[in-house]
């Protein structure tokens, strides 16, 4: 129970969801059509594009988790009641948009 509490709450999990998200993104281009989808609205795409979008995800990952290392970001978020005054709080936030992002990818490859 201690490893996976020490596995889950660094951001070294987060950093493994990134580096899946790339290499995923990576392989798919060559197999992925010349458009496609990049916004869904009731369930169907409403929006196309080229197939490079697919590399949006990582890099929102990238920017969002060197932000997190900035100093004092994970200081502010600890100290503020707001979000709980807690550690496991900030990894499980980072983790959770890190996640959201290497889904949205996923949805998105298997629509094409």
């Amino acid at each position: 129970m201690k490893f996976l509490m020490k596995f889950l709450f660094n951001n070294r999990l987060s950093w493994g969801v990134f580096i899946i998200t790339l290499f995923i993104a990576a392989v798919s281009l060559s197999f992925l059509p010349g458009q496609i989808p990049i916004h869904f609205s009731g369930g169907a795409a409403d929006s196309w594009g080229g197939k490079l979008w697919i590399l949006i995800f990582p890099f929102i990952q990238l920017v969002f988790l060197l932000f997190f290392r900035l100093p004092g970001v994970q200081k502010g978020f600890t100290s503020n009641p707001k979000f709980g005054n807690s550690l496991k709080t900030y990894y499980l936030f980072v983790l959770a948009f890190v996640v959201f992002l290497f889904c949205t990818e996923l949805m998105i490859i298997a629509e094409a």
